[in-house]
């Protein structure tokens, strides 16, 4: 496995590489033995919401990457912008969630924060911190990775 990352517009290789034969899974098994085995299962998602488009992929039924774009709209509060963001499931167990601003009908430089505020089994909540007037949109991108229970 090789992990990149990029840097002044090309892709450059971080180090140390990590190759999948030695990173070794709870199974006893490498990772590229898991990757090239028949016997693990893989679903794809997409699914499309009121204000949010995701795609969602689940491993062996037990490891989910799920990634939406979803826009936020500003209805009374004028500092906060905030929305659940819904997982095709409900059975998030422990995970980690990201949340970057894509784009906003406000200045750019007026979103000040954008975070996760609140994590659940079917939802995270994203919002951010700006200055903001009523109907202004905030477009973020959210990245999750986790274990489903």
């Amino acid at each position: 496995m090789i992990i990149k990352n990029l840097e002044s517009g090309d892709w450059q290789e971080l180090y140390p590489k990590t190759l999948a034969r030695n990173v070794i899974l709870n199974s006893g098994k490498d990772l590229q033995e898991e990757l090239d085995s028949d016997d693990s299962s893989i679903e794809v998602i997409a699914d499309e919401r009121e204000n949010q488009k995701s795609n969602t992929v689940i491993i062996d039924n037990k490891f989910f990457i799920f990634s939406a774009e979803a826009t936020l709209v500003s209805v009374t509060q004028n500092k906060y912008v905030r929305s659940s963001v819904i997982f095709p499931f409900d059975n998030a167990g422990f995970f980690t969630a990201t949340a970057n601003l894509v784009s906003s009908t406000a200045a750019l430089s007026d979103t000040e924060h954008v975070y996760i505020r609140e994590k659940h089994g079917n939802r995270v909540q994203v919002s951010t911190i700006g200055t903001y007037t009523s109907n202004d949109t905030v477009t973020v991108d959210v990245q999750v990775i986790g274990v489903l229970t």
